[in-house]
């Protein structure tokens, strides 16, 4: 098995792997009743796991996951959720845009999924297609919009909290 977590040397480039990663379930230990109480202190948070794939040749692979929220902005319309391998390489992202590209000669407004552009080895600005996600739109709590971004990625997260977040520390 080949471990990124914790090597000292650079990871082992695993971005031909990126649908792999972006299409299984991803667990976080954390309730979301904690990321919301980080996201009311900070408006932005990130979240680390490490995620096991198969690798072309069937042999299991895990890479360091990590799941930014930037909440900071008021508007909703400024947020943005992105999953990233190895800190750096954006594999799978939600925001919100007034026009984005949809292919070509289509464009889309509002929330949407970044498609994954293999020659680039990223999701951040690809521009032949983005996925509209239409129901986003018709969320009214923070709540409601992370649970749903969240399914929509494959996060998945603790169903209890335990409430530490917000102890008071002696």
């Amino acid at each position: 098995m080949v471990r990124s977590k914790g090597e000292r040397s650079p990871p082992r480039d695993l971005s031909h792997l990126a649908d792999k990663f972006r299409q299984t379930s991803k667990h976080f230990d954390i309730s979301l009743a904690e990321i919301e109480r980080r996201l009311d202190e900070n408006g932005a948070t990130e979240l680390v796991t490490e995620v096991e794939v198969e690798d072309d040749d069937g042999e299991p692979v895990a890479a360091e996951i990590r799941l930014n929220l930037n909440c900071v902005s008021e508007k909703w319309t400024s947020w943005t959720f992105s999953v990233k391998l190895h800190r750096r390489v954006c594999i799978d992202r939600i925001d919100h845009e007034f026009s984005f590209p949809m292919g070509p000669g289509k464009r889309g407004s509002g929330w949407h999924r970044h498609t994954w552009d293999k020659r680039a080895c990223n999701c951040e600005n690809h521009e032949s297609g983005k996925q509209p996600l239409e129901t986003l739109a018709r969320l009214r709590s923070r709540t409601a919009l992370l649970r749903a971004v969240f399914i929509e990625l494959g996060i998945t997260w603790n169903r209890n909290d335990d409430g530490t977040g917000d102890l008071p520390i002696d």
